[in-house]
């Protein structure tokens, strides 16, 4: 688990060498959006385009790994929140929901 703060360069790194396997946790650190933090794949381009910026400065940082269990715990921990999942990225999993 590897988290970017401060860091555009290293996460589009990460975002980019993880695309096929990797989990993106999309945190706003005043917590003032409700469903965030917010679960998303790397290899969609919601949080991961290199035309976009801002992925992880001013409120916004992302936590990435390989396991999605591994986030779900780590945002339990920090923040006493379930994860809300992205609407593109797992809209297959929450059409059957």
């Amino acid at each position: 688990m590897k988290e970017f703060v401060q860091d555009e360069q290293a996460y589009l790194q990460w975002a980019t060498k993880y695309k096929d396997t990797g989990f993106i946790l999309n945190v706003d650190e005043p917590q003032n959006v409700d469903d965030y933090p917010k679960l998303h794949l790397a290899r969609y381009k919601c949080v991961t385009s290199p035309k976009k910026t801002n992925y992880t400065n001013n409120e916004y940082f992302k936590v990435c790994s390989e396991s999605r269990a591994e986030l779900e715990a780590w945002s339990k921990s920090k923040y006493g929140k379930e994860l809300t999942l992205c609407g593109v990225c797992f809209r297959k999993e929450l059409k059957r929901n």
